[in-house]
């Protein structure tokens, strides 16, 4: 194992969705689990970001990162963030609040978003996505200067102005784009700080958007980043049969919901989902023993170089004793391989 391979570092998707029913009590559990991950070295906690998530009911991520801030002391906090959905300015300073209230440990994944039901409820027509996703960077930016500013694009005004609400990290938080799509993926390497490579991405796609982002970073004069950064589905067991199984029955669900939802007409032709769970499943998820999830993740090293594995390990209808039991296998048996000395 090489000495990269060593220093990865691994995130926690902290659950905010959950079936009907107690949310105050899901949500404590959740905490409960934050704390074991932190205890077993997970270096970041991360949220994401619906609205109207029926059939779920579904946290927002802000209040529940600033919870979090108090809980996982030293480290860092990272939010999804729905960009086109929001008034700038109400972002820019919800984002540069919760930067203040983490003492700097903040980082901001910016996503389009893809649910007709969001963007018609919230007033953002899906076909006006992308321009006021550019806008809505635009304004984050200007108003974390600090200096004068102001804002007339084809969707936002905003008059001459001066915010004086800025993050503690300066210029501003990380800024990673979330990215499925070539033109997408594009965008993130000329205006983001990373590329947030999305959860279902098979790896034979990544490694060739990867190839698009480099691209698109020489074309832009910008070098490459440092940081590179993946999110996955992930489910460990004492067994290869027990970890299939229990991934199809509850990871299965949550790509059904999302099937639904429409999310893979969004996403490029080689990476729709299908029906089938173990052509779902292969190449795109972390299933299996500990040693099958070390040596995946060392294969994911050595094809795209990632340095940051933020993992989603708690499906909505999973019994917390799976995810607790699969959390503790991964950070005991999987993390200490490629902790930093």
């Amino acid at each position: 194992m090489t000495e990269d391979i060593k220093k990865m570092r691994f995130g926690f998707v902290v659950s905010l969705q959950y079936p009907r029913g107690e949310a105050a009590k899901e949500f404590a559990e959740r905490l409960r689990l934050a704390r074991l991950a932190r205890s077993l070295g997970f270096a970041s906690f991360w949220t994401n970001q619906h609205f109207l998530a029926a059939p779920y009911q579904m946290l927002q991520p802000m209040p529940a990162l600033g919870r979090l801030s108090a809980e996982l002391t030293g480290a860092r906090l990272g939010c999804v963030v729905l960009l086109p959905l929001f008034p700038p300015v109400l972002l820019a300073e919800e984002l540069a609040s919760l930067d203040i209230i983490s003492d700097g440990r903040l980082d901001v994944a910016l996503a389009l978003g893809y649910r007709d039901v969001e963007n018609d409820a919230l007033g953002s027509p899906a076909r006006q996505r992308v321009g006021r996703f550019n806008e809505g960077l635009q304004i984050l930016k200007g108003l974390w200067s600090g200096e004068p500013f102001h804002f007339d694009g084809r969707y936002h005004h905003v008059p001459e102005c001066q915010s004086l609400l800025l993050p503690v990290q300066r210029p501003h938080p990380p800024l990673w784009i979330a990215a499925n799509n070539d033109r997408a993926i594009e965008r993130a390497a000329q205006h983001g700080d990373a590329w947030l490579i999305a959860p279902h991405s098979p790896l034979s796609v990544v490694k060739r958007q990867m190839a698009v982002f480099q691209a698109a970073r020489t074309a832009a004069d910008l070098p490459f980043p440092t940081v590179i950064p993946i999110r996955r589905d992930a489910y460990v067991a004492p067994t290869v049969e027990e970890a299939h199984e229990h991934a199809e029955r509850y990871l299965g669900a949550r790509y059904e919901t999302y099937r639904q939802w429409g999310q893979d007409r969004a996403l490029p032709t080689e990476d729709r989902f299908s029906e089938d769970f173990s052509e779902l499943s292969s190449d795109r998820f972390l299933i299996g023993t500990p040693e099958q999830v070390r040596a995946d993740l060392e294969r994911y090293r050595s094809a795209i170089g990632v340095t940051d594995v933020i993992l989603r390990l708690d499906p909505a209808d999973m019994p917390l004793e799976l995810v607790e039991r699969s959390l503790r296998l991964f950070g005991n048996e999987v993390l200490p391989a490629f902790a930093s000395a």
